[in-house]
């Protein structure tokens, strides 16, 4: 019994040293990978002003993890002398894992099937009028587009450029599987796509940087090589390269440059299309967002305080200059904004305050753009306006002239044209040649007779505003597709004396009184003046 026993023990202990194992080598193997990502989302998730404490902490949390599979060697070693004690001191290592990992909760990179399983109905994408990326899945459609390009896209490339057509074929049509895109928007996709290779490319030469300072660095540095590189003699090209002291020199260079930046944004992976768009949704108002209102919003914490000095200055110029009276600035230039004014001229080709895709050739595009809308939206409303005005006064006119039957209308009508004064009692007839019995409908041989033509409206004086001659007294001749009716004459204008009157019955091709030289006009027979 006590030899059956002891077996068992030996073949748990074994069993639990053969596990410990495994986690260890994969531990090893996810090494370099977890360094790179939690130094990545250290840069991505933290404060600008704070990188020289992330620094340090990164700094401290590797040496844990060097410790851990210092450690880690020693226990497999002793394992043979000491099994029981390996087995004990295992809850402890993962213990401590748990800690290091709970301290750095951070965003990693983003995972998700770059072909669509089983049956997925594709998702809409939109963009604002400047082309940029915004609305509700513009998130998933950016991650997607992160997830594809470092899935089929090597890194081993020098250029971005020299990706070649067949492969932008392909992922435009894997693309086209998940998400309705139109082909307009091909070129800044690539762009963006182009964006998300240069940023994993960076992350890999970090992660390899880091890889080469290890006691193992063969195997470090070929942990760290991505699934989509196939060819070792490009992976080792590649490593040479970046571990060279030519990009070592071009690395120094661009850190300093980095370090000169002060205007640190507090968007994240969010961006200003996307957030303009949030804004203009919830906001009373959306013509008030401009770039300033952008800018300023990007660069201040969740409770409105600027996140470093630099910017609390910034911003305290920029509301001066929008006070300013004598000299305020233009609120939809860039060349002329308050953001110009304090920050200074752009660099060439670049928009600040606007996001990635941004140019001044279509900005101005779209500024214009929509100055051209609202002048046209306004021409649009003033004619609409008075087209209700000449409809309503139509259908008035057109009521009259069908009701025939209403003595009234007719005895008004006829004591208006065959009275010498006018509506207003103030009117004389200064010439002897006016006929009278003509003007009540009752001479037939007036056509071709030469007239002048009086103002319609205008009582108080005799103002003749036009000469011509009859054309026809009829009421059923038609002027413009409209019957002249009892109380008007068919009249061909000669001579316009005031071209800006507004006719009696305006028509679509003439509103006013210049307009119909050379054509007939539907006139009151009250305010014609028949000459000899």
């Amino acid at each position: 019994m006590s030899g059956c026993k002891s077996s068992e023990i030996i073949a748990k202990r074994t069993a639990k040293q053969l596990k410990a194992a495994l986690a260890i080598a994969t531990q090893r193997r996810n090494l370099g990978i977890r360094i790179c990502d939690e130094r990545m989302n250290n840069k991505e998730k933290q404060p600008r002003g704070t990188q020289q404490d992330n620094s340090q902490q990164e700094t401290t949390i590797r040496g844990h993890r060097e410790n851990e599979v210092r450690t880690s060697n020693v226990r497999s070693n002793s394992s043979s002398t000491h099994p029981a004690t390996d087995v004990e001191e295992q809850p402890a290592q993962a213990q401590n894992v748990t800690q290091t990992k709970e301290q750095k909760k951070k965003r990693g990179p983003t995972r998700m099937a770059v072909i669509p399983q089983g049956k997925k109905s594709r998702l809409e994408v939109s963009f604002n009028l400047g082309g940029q990326l915004c609305g509700p899945n513009s998130e998933s459609f950016a991650s997607f587009l992160g997830v594809l390009t470092r899935a089929h896209v090597p890194i081993v490339m020098s250029n971005w450029k020299d990706l070649k057509e067949k492969n932008k074929d392909e992922l435009w049509s894997l693309l086209q599987q998940n998400y309705i895109v139109g082909d307009e928007h091909k070129n800044f996709i690539f762009r963006m796509m182009g964006k998300y290779w240069r940023q994993f490319k960076s992350k890999i030469t970090t992660a390899i940087r880091e890889a080469s300072k290890r006691k193992h660095k063969a195997r470090a540095i070929s942990l760290v090589k991505p699934d989509n590189v196939k060819s070792k003699e490009d992976w080792d090209k590649f490593v040479k390269e970046r571990l060279g002291a030519e990009f070592q020199k071009l690395s120094e260079k661009f850190k300093a440059m980095r370090k000169k930046q002060k205007y640190t944004h507090t968007m994240s992976r969010k961006g200003y299309a996307r957030m303009e768009y949030d804004m203009k949704l919830n906001h009373p108002n959306p013509e008030e967002i401009n770039r300033v209102t952008l800018w300023t919003k990007a660069h201040e914490r969740k409770d409105g305080t600027p996140i470093n000095e630099v910017v609390s200055n910034i911003l305290k110029d920029i509301k001066t200059c929008n006070e300013s009276k004598e000299n305020p600035p233009a609120r939809n230039s860039i060349r002329d904004d308050a953001i110009a004014r304090v920050l200074g001229p752009e660099t060439r080709g670049r928009v600040r305050g606007l996001g990635f895709g941004a140019t001044p050739s279509r900005v101005d595009a779209v500024i214009q753009g929509s100055e051209r809308v609202k002048e046209l939206e306004s021409v649009v409303k003033s004619q609409s306006q008075r087209m209700q005005l000449i409809e309503a006064k139509l259908e008035a006119f057109i009521k009259m002239s069908q009701e025939p039957q209403n003595k009234n209308v007719e005895d008004m009508i006829s004591a208006h044209a065959c009275t010498p004064q006018s509506q207003q009692g103030s009117r004389h007839v200064q010439d002897k040649s006016y006929n009278v019995n003509a003007r009540c409908g009752q001479s037939s041989n007036l056509e071709y007779g030469r007239c002048q033509l009086l103002h319609w409206y205008n009582f108080e004086l005799e103002q003749v505003v036009a000469e011509g001659h009859i054309a026809s007294t009829d009421p059923t001749v038609k002027v413009h597709h409209m019957p002249i009716g009892r109380d008007c004459w068919k009249v061909w204008v000669d001579e316009v004396l005031d071209e800006e009157l507004n006719l009696y019955r305006p028509t679509d091709e003439a509103r006013r009184l210049g307009e119909a030289l050379g054509s007939t006009v539907a006139w009151p027979k009250s305010c014609i003046k028949l000459l000899n």
